[in-house]
């Protein structure tokens, strides 16, 4: 078995240069024609990851600080304790800068309550959503062939992704 018939990440990992920074930005937002397909997913895999990563918790932070700061709010708190608090929700670590949340302030538990699921709980149903989408709204022939590749086979590109059939 050669090289070129082992999984990207195995090829990457044994230190052959043809993933370099150029290729990634490529596979991502340029011409990804000259790319293998495996090389194409991994990349669109890793924006897909960082860019769920940040957004459910920047959006979480976002409600949890409005949440807090509004007048009349049953639970006050600083731009702080909101970004602590959805972090701690979204990693599922159970931590709290806040001596108690009240029952009135039920917006604020079903922010975290969806940061808790879409942290770690649901993370692969909502990436394997997350790459449907991606598929459906891709127009470049390339990344739509990776994303099939990837939500066909997810194991050979990243181990979190659920397969629809085994």
């Amino acid at each position: 078995m050669n090289n070129n018939d082992k999984p990207v990440a195995f090829r990457l990992r044994l230190g052959l240069k043809r993933f370099t920074e150029n290729s990634f930005r490529a596979a991502i937002w340029g011409d990804a024609s000259r790319m293998s397909y495996e090389e194409v997913a991994l990349a669109l895999v890793w924006a897909m990851v960082v860019g769920y990563w940040i957004l459910n918790q920047v959006i979480g932070c976002a409600l949890l600080w409005i949440l807090f700061s509004y007048p009349g709010a049953p639970l006050s708190g600083t731009l702080w304790d909101a970004l602590f608090l959805s972090t701690s929700a979204f990693h599922n670590a159970g931590l709290t800068t806040l001596a108690h949340i009240p029952v009135e302030a039920a917006p604020v538990l079903l922010v975290l309550m969806y940061l808790i699921i879409a942290g770690n709980t649901w993370f692969p149903i909502f990436l394997r959503i997350v790459a449907t989408l991606v598929l459906r709204s891709t127009k470049d022939p390339v990344r739509a062939h990776a994303l099939r590749l990837l939500l066909h086979d997810p194991r050979h590109c990243y181990t979190s992704l659920p397969m629809t059939s085994y």
